[in-house]
């Protein structure tokens, strides 16, 4: 139940399932100027019976 919830309110139960093994899979690749410019494209994912997970970033970096 929550806190404060009134005398007599009813309860309730939270139940999730998580998979017991997960594959982690990363790649990623950088692309490097010779003006001192560098980018950094990458992938991230989980991947289990029941679960999916999808991420990705980009990084961009200016020498100065």
């Amino acid at each position: 139940s929550f806190v404060g919830a009134p005398i007599g309110a009813p309860g309730f139960a939270i139940t999730s399932q998580i998979d017991k093994s997960v594959a982690d899979l990363g790649a990623g690749i950088d692309l490097i100027a010779t003006d001192g410019l560098a980018v950094r494209v990458q992938y991230d994912g989980q991947f289990g019976d029941t679960t999916t997970l999808h991420s990705g970033s980009t990084k961009i970096s200016i020498k100065f």
